[in-house]
């Protein structure tokens, strides 16, 4: 320091005495200005040298002016003149200057050197002048010395800029200019030189800079690179953009905004370095990037070199992808787009994705399967949200209130606002879900113990371990926040309000000058410039990166809750020890496997039935694993488990393999177990075990240490089981490790010994607590009290004392509920499909233990569980490992079951179908629903025929028998979708025997039964359901479903094809002459003819015989392979032509498909009269067809109208009375109107009660015909027969024309509407017209040949008959034709029977399944006859509805004399 420094001056000149030359005169060196304050002064060239104010420092000015001074002292001896110190210091100072200015043009600095500028100084530079001029001096001097004839420009000096390395910008251009002053650069003459120079040293990068700046100007220029490289922002703001800055992966803008995240990556780094950006940027890249470049980035860290190559690695690699894709995705799409599920199959097909069909990656490593996307078939792109269906992930969104301004730019959102009456300054940010204070502004402030990880945007990690209630003022409106407090910068001089704020608000608006919370506004403290905020709308985010869902949430880091000590059992220890002093509860936990508690409750006498004993037989145990059997033996000593001497029952020790593969020996438990007695003591279930720890705050787990050796044996019974090992026998003084009773007697005793609220399930013993955290302690006290007193001893590791999340039998139970544990889930995720019945059995005893987990359980494992058939071979198909796999997925999803709330009614669910029952159990909360349970269960085989009502019954007993335990006491509120079967039940009616005993069984429950629309009920719908998927494929669940290519009508094909057509049959009919008559005519080149119909009469092309083979081809291919009838008719109206039909004769004796699926010709049974109506729509024929595939089962729902023929064919998802009356209400009368009649069979399905009052409330009649003799319904009858030919042709062509043909069953679903449009194109043999045409009174279109004309030919050309005479006309044709061909069968003349009410018949066996099945069944009694049909009641007074059956199903019974 300068006063240590003049201290020593003082003591050098104190009694130095200078003589003059004659020595008589002595001069005092006198110090002037003793009082002033003296201080040394810097080189002060300009305020913006840092570079000359650095090498100052570095020369440390005073030892180098204290150095100057003493030498110049010496000089002085033998001089008589009068020098004060200042004068002194003055010279030094000036000499160092001149040093410093040589070292900074690199010019030699010895004594010599200094010396020589030093003299050319004028008198009196260092006391006179000012420190600007002397230095102006010395650098005149300089330059006037050296740098005229030897020294090189100063500028060629300056390193060239490096942004990583020459750190700011502004520093290197100010050492520059600094330079430019040293070599007379100045502004006004060098302006051009000067922007040469600069270009020439900013780089590679800043030339580009310059140039894209289009800099002309040194000045311009300067500007530039100040903007492009010390554009810095602060961290606040750096962390806020990086929170919602995203990559865009487009081949354009890929490289600009990889280059932008990684600068905000740097700028949020804390104490960095120039030699660790790369390093940096890279790890801070790895967390942000996604699919191929993050994968690309991993694979080469540490390659890169600098940042650059980085950049340009990844911006070309993105590049190769993403147009490797499009080729691809274009390659894939030439080509046919209904082959779904063909892309695995075939040879020489690029490998697809099973999740999403994409090419050119694996299910596992699919960005859609790990996003969470159902599976389908994405490449189909049908609607307008196509483009973002994988950027909307299917998680639930929070709903954020605030809402921004309609600009690009983002406002800040930092306000005052009274945190606990003290005015603070406020961060809103929508990106957080917690909010944040710093530790040290909340030091006065009561805090509560915590322990969680958050990490935020700048990829720093913090465990935060406190908390504080914290009151904050919105205007008038107090609301209550808990402030986590962190010690991270970023929160120190703000505090971050998330959304436990937000949420509070009623609005919460972002305006042009301030933030609106609750009505109240507060202005904006910093400017838009400098603070940007995260508080957007998020719902105008394409992708939601923010979501509230059990995780929290930090600038959109997920960090999802795990199960961890809330407090250290260090720390519960000494909060007892602090409260209630010490009772030595350490004693309680053990030490080592040998320290073993003695519980002071003895085991009851065991009776033993030794008569049950076989004979013992030693096990000669392997001599290479004596050592390890020798170490258990010795370990069970030291415990005081066993004791050498004899035994009634002795063991063997016997190797066996453990699940890590290692052998370990342990005790064979047989021979006692054979001759244990059986003890009732009831074993806890681990549901109810779950159910009642769920909904705690607190939570406490504690181990048994070896538990069953804790329980000694009672002393009559020790000797009765002992080991026997080495020629050697012991004998058991505790309960055996193996033995049948231990788990019940040892259960016993620490049931009674637990106090309120512990629960033991075996060993494991848990304690809940609801309430404070001194509640929990006490309650813990109190456990360890008791084990101490009973001398048992816990696991320290494995005990935890206190935790609000804890592990416990496989579940993580919470307050809020229980879902799988992390342990249970690896467990699952490392399952193996099974390769033997053995093998499935383990694993469905492994997954069956989370079934309440998984929605749809039953249906999922119904694949697995069928190979456990005896009938069965075991073959592990597509749908096994489907079904394996989704079950697998459901239950790693780690799905959260929620605890009951007390104060809300319980919600079930329930549904059944043909092979299971399903339900589910919720409660609404604030508007939301919430799952407790999942349910469901198959049906046994031998009770599959029943009906709906029986069906659901069942699913509602089994449920409530299943949950009895939950249901009892409470509210509960029942939804069902059979309305009977709710009023059946609701109403406690007595009339069907099974549903009043099940009824009075529900009695006990508090049950307000409530109906919901079957549509409504789609979850426990789906719990009841069969797995139906066709080898691991979903259906699609877009709007419009795929068709195969043999049924796809393209309207440019169609016109294509024709146009074909009318070329060839212009060029036929001028070959062969036409000769144009006066039934025909000519228009626009090509002779048409007049065809007559039932319609009236039409003009048709005239077809030449050269095309008749050709056009019977082509007609017979297009309607779907029909009949010769049909065929040739078909051709009449759509041809002009004769003498066709030997043609199609010919043509379909040789159509492959017709030979193929087509059967010989049968004869017709006798049918019924049938009123035919005069109108389309009056009278219609209905009835189900079941088409069976392998397992699966589709139902075919089909009506014919009467009068014009028409089918109406429609597939539904069952047989119920829902299903079916939902399908006709909306994809018939919807459409068409209501009948008047409608016939259906004594189908179960179709003669519902809730099916016929659905039809009378529409005005409809309803008649049934006889159920086994189908005469009376005989016109569906015949279109089902026609309709499975129709399938069966078209499905053939379609396989002969496909690779990979999808299968039957999704054929008839995609394409049962188009054959039925096929059908009715073609001309009915009994009206002689399409039934399209008669019903809608115009052509179908559908294989039409018309030229283009100028007059209407849609309707009839020539006929002016009305349509209601036409129709009456059909009718009347038709039934008359009917008459005719009934007259011409074999059994026309044969009269209907007639019998008397009392009469007794034989009915025909309906359901034989053996050949020694008898042919009939009864006897029965007549109760009524009608016409051709009977009723009759069997002879025992059997309840229920007579049997109607058809005189034809009878024959009379005698009875014996």
């Amino acid at each position: 320091s300068y006063e240590n420094f003049k201290a020593d001056i003082k003591g050098y000149t104190k009694n130095l005495l200078v003589n003059n030359e004659n020595n008589d005169e002595k001069v005092e060196i006198e110090q002037k200005n003793k009082n002033k304050s003296m201080s040394i002064n810097y080189l002060s060239l300009s305020k913006s040298n840092n570079q000359l104010q650095t090498i100052l420092d570095n020369q440390k000015l005073i030892l180098s002016n204290q150095k100057v001074i003493m030498e110049q002292l010496e000089r002085l001896k033998n001089k008589t003149i009068r020098i004060t110190v200042e004068d002194i210091i003055q010279r030094g100072i000036i000499r160092t200057r001149i040093v410093t200015l040589l070292e900074v043009n690199c010019l030699p600095t010895d004594p010599t050197a200094v010396e020589e500028i030093f003299l050319k100084l004028p008198q009196g530079t260092a006391s006179t002048l000012s420190d600007t001029k002397s230095i102006k001096i010395i650098e005149s001097i300089i330059k006037d010395t050296y740098l005229k004839s030897t020294m090189p420009a100063n500028w060629e000096n300056q390193e060239t800029f490096n942004e990583e390395g020459s750190g700011s910008i502004a520093a290197w251009i100010e050492s520059l200019e600094l330079r430019f002053r040293l070599d007379n650069l100045t502004k006004e003459e060098h302006d051009q030189g000067r922007l040469i120079i600069l270009q020439l040293k900013v780089g590679t990068e800043g030339r580009n800079v310059i140039n894209e700046a289009g800099a002309k100007t040194y000045a311009t220029a300067k500007e530039a690179l100040l903007e492009r490289f010390d554009g810095k922002v602060s961290i606040e703001t750096a962390v806020m953009k990086l929170s919602m800055a995203r990559i865009d992966y487009s081949i354009a803008n890929f490289g600009n905004s990889l280059k932008m995240m990684g600068d905000l990556i740097w700028e949020t780094t804390l104490n960095r370095t120039s030699s660790s950006r790369l390093n940096v940027v890279s790890q801070g890249l790895v967390t942000k990037l996604s699919g191929h470049v993050q994968r690309r980035l991993m694979d080469r860290l540490g390659f890169y070199k600098s940042l650059k190559d980085l950049y340009v690695d990844l911006e070309f690699h993105n590049q190769l992808f993403v147009e490797s894709q499009g080729n691809r995705r274009q390659q894939f799409q030439k080509k046919s787009i209904n082959r779904v599920d063909s892309f695995n199959g075939s040879k020489g097909e690029p490998l697809r994705c099973h999740h999403c069909n994409f090419p050119g990656h694996k299910k596992a490593q699919c960005r859609r399967f790990l996003s969470g996307l159902p599976k389908k078939d994405y490449t189909i792109q049908n609607s307008s949200n196509s483009q973002n269906s994988f950027n909307k992930l299917d998680v639930p969104k929070s709903t954020c209130s605030i809402v921004s301004p309609k600009s690009s730019s983002l406002l800040p959102a930092i306000v005052n606002l009274k945190i606990n009456g003290i005015t603070s300054k406020c961060l809103i940010d929508s990106g957080s879900a917690i909010s944040l204070a710093h530790y040290e502004n909340m030091k006065d402030i009561d805090k509560e113990s915590c322990e969680f990880k958050i990490l935020g945007a700048t990829g720093t990690e913090e465990v935060v371990k406190s908390f504080c209630n914290s009151s904050i003022m919105v205007g008038d409106i107090s609301v209550g926040v808990p402030l986590c407090l962190s010690k991270s910068r970023v929160v120190r001089d703000k505090t971050i309000l998330g959304m436990d704020f937000i949420s509070q608000l009623k609005s919460t608006m972002i305006m042009k000058n301030g933030v609106v919370l609750n009505d109240h506004f507060f202005p904006f403290l910093e400017p838009v410039s400098e603070t940007l905020s995260a508080s957007i709308d998020i719902a105008l985010e394409r992708q939601p990166v923010r979501y509230l869902r059990d995780t929290i949430n930090i600038n959109s880091v997920e960090i999802p809750p795990s199960a961890e000590k809330k407090l250290s059992n260090e720390t519960i220890l000494k909060m007892i020890e602090d409260r209630f002093g010490n009772e030595d509860l350490v004693s309680v936990f053990s030490k080592d496997k040998t320290d073993l508690g003695h519980c002071t409750i003895t085991i009851p006498y065991i009776k033993f039935d030794y008569s049950k004993l076989k004979p013992f037989r030693p096990f000669c145990f392997p001599g290479r694993m004596m050592e390890q059997a020798e170490t258990v033996i010795q370990e069970m000593l030291d415990s005081g488990t066993i004791e050498e001497g004899s035994a009634k029952m002795l063991h063997n020790l016997i190797p066996v393999r453990k699940k890590d593969g290692t052998i370990r020996p342990t005790t064979d438990m047989r021979r006692s177990n054979d001759a244990a007695p059986y003890i009732d003591y009831p074993v806890h279930r681990v549901d109810e075990a779950i159910h009642d720890a769920v909904g705690g705050d607190f939570y406490m787990l504690c181990d048994l240490v070896s538990s069953y050796h804790q329980f000694r044996l009672h002393k009559d019974n020790v000797g009765d089981i002992g080991i026997y090992f080495n020629s050697k026998t012991y004998r058991y003084l505790t309960l055996p490790q193996g033995f049948r009773l231990s788990p019940q007697l040892m259960q016993e005793i620490l049931d009674s010994l637990a106090p309120e609220g512990l629960r033991w399930y075996y060993d494991d013993g848990i304690l809940k607590t609801v309430g404070s955290l001194n509640t929990h302690i006490e309650n813990v006290r109190k456990v360890l009290l008791m084990l101490k007193k009973a001398q048992l001893k816990v696991s320290w590791t494995k005990s935890t004392l206190c935790s609000d999340t804890i592990n416990y039998l496989g579940h993580t139970i919470s307050k809020q509920g229980f879902s799988l544990s992390e342990s249970g889930s690896r467990a699952i995720e490392r399952l193996k499909p099974p390769s033997n019945v053995n093998e499935v059995r383990a694993m469905l005893g492994a997954v069956s233990f989370y079934c309440q987990f998984v929605p749809e359980f039953a249906k999922l494992l119904s694949p697995i569980t069928r190979l456990l058939k005896k009938d069965v071979p075991f073959s592990w198909c597509n749908k096994c490992q489907y079904a394996f796999d989704k079950l697998k997925k459901g239950l790693c999803s780690r799905e959260l079951l929620y605890a009951e709330d007390k104060n809300f009614p319980l919600e079930v669910y329930t549904d059944a179908c043909l092979t299971g029952y399903g339900g589910y159990l919720a409660q609404t909360v604030d508007g939301k629903k919430r799952v407790l349970r999942y349910w469901s269960k198959k049906r046994t085989h031998i009770k599959r025929k029943r009906d709906a009502m029986y069906l659901e019954g069942m699913a509602v007993i089994l449920f409530s028998r299943r949950h009895l335990n939950l249901l009892i006491g409470t509210r509960i509120i029942w939804h069902l979708d059979n309305l009977p079967l709710m009023k059946y039940f609701s109403k406690k009616l007595d009339h069907h025997p099974q549903l009043s005993a099940w009824a009075t069984e529900l009695a006990i429950l508090d049950i307000e039964w409530k109906y919901i629309p079957g549509p409504s009920n789609i979850l426990a719908d789906s719990l009841s359901r069969t797995c139906v998927e066709s080898d691991g494929e979903e259906e699609s669940t877009s709007d419009v479903d795929e068709v195969s290519a043999v049924c796809t009508i393209s309207k440019e094909e169609v016109e294509e094809k024709y146009d074909m057509w009318l070329r060839k049959l212009k060029e036929a009919q001028s070959l062969e002459k036409i000769v144009i008559s006066e039934n025909r005519v000519m228009l626009n080149g090509l002779v048409l003819g007049k065809v007559k119909n039932n319609l009236g009469e039409k003009l048709c092309p005239v077809l030449p015989k050269s095309l008749h083979k050709e056009a019977v081809q082509l007609v017979h291919v297009e309607l779907g392979h029909p009949g010769v009838q049909r065929t040739y008719l078909s051709l009449l109206d759509r041809f002009d032509t004769e003498a066709i039909l030997n043609t199609v004769r010919e043509v379909i004796l040789q159509c492959s498909v017709c030979q193929i699926s087509k059967p010989s010709k049968i004869d017709h049974p006798k049918f019924e009269a049938v009123d035919i109506p005069s109108r389309p729509f009056t009278a219609l024929a209905g009835d189900i067809w079941q088409y069976r595939y392998k397992n699966e089962i589709l139902s075919v729902l089909n009506f014919v109208d009467l009068t014009s023929r028409m089918w109406f064919p429609f597939c539904i998802p069952n047989e119920s009375s829902q299903a079916i009356g939902e399908t006709m209400i909306r994809e018939l009368f919807a459409k068409f109107g209501f009948p008047h009649t409608i016939r259906f069979d004594r189908q179960t399905s179709l003669r519902s009660t809730a099916l016929k009052s659905l039809l009378s409330s529409f005005g409809i009649s309803v008649e049934y015909s006889s159920t086994q003799h189908h005469t009376g319904n005989s016109i569906i009858e015949r279109a089902f027969r026609t309709l499975k030919q129709l399938l069966k042709s078209t499905y053939n062509e379609y396989v002969t024309s496909q690779k990979s043909p999808i299968s039957e069953m999704e054929y008839i679903i995609n394409n049962i509407s188009q054959i039925g449009l096929k059908y009715n194109s073609t001309i009915n043999t009994t009206t002689g017209v399409s039934p399209f045409s008669v019903f809608f009174m115009r052509d179908s279109r559908l294989a039409s040949f018309k030229p283009v004309m100028d007059c209407d030919n849609h309707t009839s050309f020539y006929s002016t008959t009305s349509a209601l005479s036409t129709w009456k006309r059909i009718s009347t044709d038709s039934m008359e034709n009917r008459k005719e061909k009934n007259g011409m069968l074999a059994n026309a003349k044969v009269d209907c029977p007639s019998y008397s009410i009392g009469d007794l018949v034989l009915l025909k066996n309906p359901s034989t399944t053996s050949k020694l099945d008898t042919p009939f069944v009864g006897p029965f009694r007549i109760t009524c006859q009608m016409d051709q049909h009977l009723f009759l009641k069997p002879q025992e007074n059997v309840k229920g509805r007579p049997r109607k059956v058809h005189v034809s199903q009878v024959k009379p019974f005698f009875k014996e004399e």
